[in-house]
């Protein structure tokens, strides 16, 4: 089983929530229709029944201008700093770690969200 920093309802009840207090509070249907996915989708996430793609989680940051820790609810300053990705880099060796940056810089110049 996975152990995800965000809990997927705390993120649905933030979104939800985010939603509501946009643009005269938006029904789901009509905030589904303006980023493009369906009504069941919004829901679900909403919900915490599912986590959002990442597709519609970049949605949600370009629709709300946030960034996704704030919308997903992540509580990123009591985070286990040991488990964070340049944690993580720093415990390989400099030769692993040079070649990751080169793959994930890639994929960051590649990605299609951007």
């Amino acid at each position: 089983m996975r152990n995800y920093k965000c809990n997927p309802l705390i993120m649905g009840q933030r979104l939800k929530e985010l939603r509501r207090n946009a643009k005269n509070s938006m029904l789901q249907l009509a905030f589904a229709e303006e980023i493009g996915t369906c009504l069941g989708n919004i829901s679900k996430i909403e919900q915490g029944l599912r986590f959002p793609t990442i597709e519609i989680l970049y949605d949600y940051m370009n629709y709300f201008d946030g960034d996704a820790n704030l919308l997903c609810g992540c509580d990123i300053e009591n985070q286990n700093r040991e488990d964070s990705i340049d944690a993580r880099l720093e415990k390989l060796p400099l030769a692993v770690r040079d070649y990751l940056t080169v793959i994930f810089v890639e994929m960051i110049e590649k990605c299609p969200f951007q």
